[in-house]
């Protein structure tokens, strides 16, 4: 359950697989087709799960360079969202689902010759995180969830699971934001510039050990066809006033 990931692919051709997980005294085993069985907790079998799809994500786009940056389409515009895990990626991400807009993942994005495409990822919800989206925290604790050692609690919330749809597709990307943290402060947007965004993008990107000059290549159109922004990101609401005044009046 909690790794259940069902986006809408267009183009693409899906083969369900079924994961046979048995329990093998205090801990469970886990057998995945034609390779070694993963046994332990359930964090472990998850976790080898997603290794396993990394692994077979790798092999299918391991040419492309991976951007560690969320994606989201707000009223026609896609915006990518770039910063490490203390910047409050999936937070917002939340929060533009609270408000219906599109999100398509807040993980890894792989940077193509005709844009980005998302990779099929739920968004990982910590428990501490509720406390700043008290309307959607009801929802979320319904959602299936894993519990480490000390009692930690993550959640597996896909991007739909407020009934928007989810979909995933090949697009260009129309505006980068690097995201700040500015945590119990306001929520503040500024230009930022191509050239400190290419080496920005640069210091989160996974570069593929064939073809490392195009795939830089690909990172610096990115920097140059999109608008790019620096977002403090404090006040929710802020934030969400501040994207929304961004695509509506379509800054250049």
């Amino acid at each position: 359950m909690c790794l259940n990931t069902e986006p809408r692919l267009p183009g693409r051709d899906l083969t369900p697989i079924v994961l046979d997980v048995e329990e093998a005294g205090s801990f469970f085993r886990l057998c995945l087709p034609g390779l070694q069985p993963a046994e332990g907790s359930p964090e472990t079998i998850a976790t080898a799960v997603h290794r396993q799809i990394g692994i077979w994500w790798v092999e299918e786009f391991g040419h492309l360079p991976i951007l560690h940056a969320g994606t989201a389409a707000i009223d026609g515009r896609r915006i990518a969202f770039i910063g490490d895990g203390r910047a409050g990626k999936t937070t917002l991400m939340l929060r533009l689902i609270q408000e219906r807009f599109a999100v398509q993942g807040d993980e890894y994005l792989l940077i193509t010759a005709n844009g980005a495409i998302s990779s099929p990822r739920c968004l990982h919800v910590k428990e501490t995180s509720l406390e700043v989206l008290p309307d959607l925290a009801d929802r979320i604790r319904s959602l299936p969830f894993l519990t480490d050692w000390v009692g930690n609690i993550t959640y597996a919330c896909p991007p739909s699971f407020t009934g928007v749809e989810w979909t995933i597709a090949e697009e260009p990307v129309d505006e980068l934001i690097f995201l700040e943290p500015n945590f119990g402060g306001s929520s503040v947007l500024s230009r930022f510039a191509r050239e400190h965004a290419f080496l920005r993008m640069m210091q989160s990107l996974f570069i593929p050990t064939a073809g490392r000059a195009r795939a830089v290549a690909r990172l610096r159109k990115l920097a140059l066809d999109c608008h790019c922004w620096r977002l403090q990101t404090g006040n929710l609401d802020q934030a969400i006033d501040r994207l929304r005044r961004l695509v509506s009046k379509g800054y250049g």
